[in-house]
C-alpha cells in the first residue's frame, strides 16, 4: 500500500460536501529556500514601509522518491507539498509523480482556508 506525508506546515483537511473527512498531519516542511536583499523604503501616508527583493534558491527538506517496482506493482510515499515547491522542483529539470498539493481549496464565509476537496498531481 502507498504511503502519503504531508510536507506543509499545517495539516492537510481533505473535505468531501460540507465536513473534513481525511486529515493528514504535518509531517515537516519542504521549501523553496529565500535569499532576502532590503530594497528602497517606501514613503506612504500610513508610514514608511520597508521593501526587499527575494531571490529563490533550492527546494530544501524534500526527500527523494523512494518509489519501488515489486510483484503487486509501484508502491511508495506521495509527498504533499505547496504548490510553489512543486513548481520549483519542476523548474530545476526534475519531474516527480510523487508530488500533490492540495486542490480545489475549501475556504469558509470570512476567506479563511478550511480545507481541500482533492490533491492535485504537481
Amino acid at each position: 500500500m502507498n504511503r502519503i506525508k504531508n510536507l506543509t506546515p499545517g495539516a492537510i483537511n481533505v473535505m468531501i460536501g460540507t465536513r473534513t473527512q481525511i486529515i493528514i498531519p504535518s509531517e515537516g516542511c519542504a521549501h523553496v529556500a529565500e535569499f532576502v536583499t532590503p530594497s528602497a523604503d517606501l514613503d506612504l501616508d500610513v508610514g514608511q514601509i520597508p521593501t526587499c527583493s527575494t531571490r529563490y534558491g533550492s527546494v530544501e527538506g524534500l526527500p527523494p522518491s523512494d518509489w519501488v517496482r515489486g510483484d503487486g506493482g509501484w508502491s511508495g510515499t506521495y509527498y504533499i507539498v505547496s504548490a510553489m515547491t512543486a513548481l520549483a522542483v519542476r523548474a530545476s529539470g526534475d519531474y516527480r509523480d510523487d508530488l500533490l498539493c492540495p486542490g480545489e481549496i475549501v475556504r469558509d464565509a470570512s476567506g479563511k482556508v478550511v480545507g481541500c476537496r482533492s490533491l492535485r498531481r504537481a
